[in-house]
């Protein structure tokens, strides 16, 4: 049994879990910005690129739902106007209707999916101006009053599209500038109205559509503001994770050999205790001890027995059964390996294997003149029992561990003492 970790145990999920992958220059410069005043966040190539991709599902649906809405509302305004317009107009009416919801329609279904940079803000501007344009027409057909009326309407909904539409300055002043002008044109050849009220009326919208604009901008750099904050929280997030990993790694694993430590075999144990689902008479615990380990420490040096631990360590994971065995240093020179879904001939012949498998081993270590060295393992067994206890088990299955040492050594004893398999049995 080996121990993984995934990356993402304790990342938090909400709109940092969207981000995906962080470069480092988008983290670095995410701390810059942030580290000046909120009014001089500007977001630019790569970091500009990454909010646009973060921020494209929440903008897609805000500017779907409005297309819909403004296709709905002009169907609605167009049906009640046949109501009250002349004959003559009804037709114009008509193509209104059909037209404005037909363009926002195409738009509705080209923020299906991310287009770019360009072709996003390009198309909310276009929609916005033809719908202004639309109506500036009928209500010079119409005429009087009344063109005012439409005029000042389409202009309403223009400016209400500024606040709405999530866009940079530049695309935000194109819109209210180039409807404020469409305005201006329309109000210019109107007949009806009279130049000073032009003017006034110009002046007016203007103004209304200059602070809207800044009101557009000073929403921007705060979703801006947000992504950034996003972004280094994802990067906090991250940290800690791994933090919390190598916290993990301290406690449950073993530094030298990479495999479980003591602490991660008895919770293991007391885990398979607890579980009423696991059978305890298919659980066997092997406690082995590497032979004459201290005369190999003094006589190498320290270096020469960490080489031997680990080695040691790593052919004991190989000869066990992935996913059903938990290989783990017990301490010093000593390993246990638990066993579940195991007989007893099965709990033998893995320790037979085992000890095997350590007996070929050449072990390359430092400080040893032929350059290898070799190594035997004494392996004791015991198998669990209902009315046994882990703590009793491992105890019986050091028992006889001790009596592989007390028979010569580089062999397998079983609990209840009995006979060792002879040393150069095979798994």
């Amino acid at each position: 049994m080996t121990f993984e970790f995934p990356p993402t145990a304790y990342l938090q999920t909400g709109p940092s879990s969207r981000l995906g992958p962080i470069d480092a220059c988008i983290e670095a410069e995410a701390e810059r910005l942030l580290a000046g005043r909120t009014r001089d966040i500007r977001l630019r190539g790569p970091v500009m690129a990454r909010y646009q991709a973060w921020s494209w599902p929440r903008r897609a649906k805000i500017v779907r739902a409005w297309m819909l809405w403004v296709a709905g509302l002009n169907i609605f305004l167009s049906v009640i106007g046949l109501l009250f317009v002349p004959m003559f107009l009804a037709f114009s009416l008509v193509a209104v209707g059909l037209f404005v919801p037909a363009a926002n329609f195409v738009v509705h279904r080209l923020w299906r999916r991310p287009r770019g940079p360009w072709i996003e803000p390009l198309s909310l501007v276009v929609v916005t101006l033809t719908t202004m344009v639309v109506y500036g027409i009928f209500g010079a057909l119409i005429g009087g009053y009344d063109q005012e009326r439409y005029l000042t309407g389409a202009l309403f909904l223009a400016t209400i599209a500024l606040v709405v539409f999530d866009m940079t300055l530049g695309w935000s002043t194109a819109l209210g500038v180039s409807a404020l002008l469409i305005f201006a044109l329309f109000q210019i050849f109107n007949l009806h109205v009279e130049p000073t009220q032009v003017f006034f009326s110009i002046a007016f919208f203007g103004f209304g559509v200059a602070a809207t604009i800044e009101a557009r901008r000073t929403a921007t750099i705060l979703a801006h503001k947000g992504f950034l904050l996003t972004v280094r929280d994802a990067q906090h997030s991250r940290a800690l994770a791994e933090a919390n990993r190598n916290l993990h790694r301290l406690a449950t694993l073993d530094p030298l050999t990479g495999i479980a430590n003591r602490r991660s075999a008895q919770d293991h144990t007391d885990c398979l205790w607890q579980n009423d689902g696991v059978d305890k008479n298919q659980v066997a615990v092997i406690m082995a001890d590497i032979d004459h380990f201290k005369r190999l420490n003094d006589a190498f040096g320290h270096a020469a027995g960490d080489a031997c631990i680990r080695q040691v360590a790593d052919a004991m994971v190989a000869s066990t059964r992935r996913g059903l065995d938990l290989v783990s240093r017990y301490g010093g020179e000593e390993f246990m390996v638990v066993l579940t879904d195991a007989s007893a001939e099965t709990a033998m012949l893995i320790a037979e294997r085992i000890r095997s498998s350590v007996e070929a081993l050449e072990i390359e270590a430092p400080g040893v003149q032929t350059g290898v060295l070799t190594v035997t393992l004494s392996l004791g067994v015991a198998m669990a029992r209902d009315d046994i206890g882990a703590e009793l088990l491992g105890n019986q299955a050091d028992d006889a561990l001790y009596e592989a040492k007390r028979r010569g050594r580089n062999r397998v004893c079983r609990w209840p003492i009995g006979p060792a398999l002879p040393a150069d049995r095979r798994a």
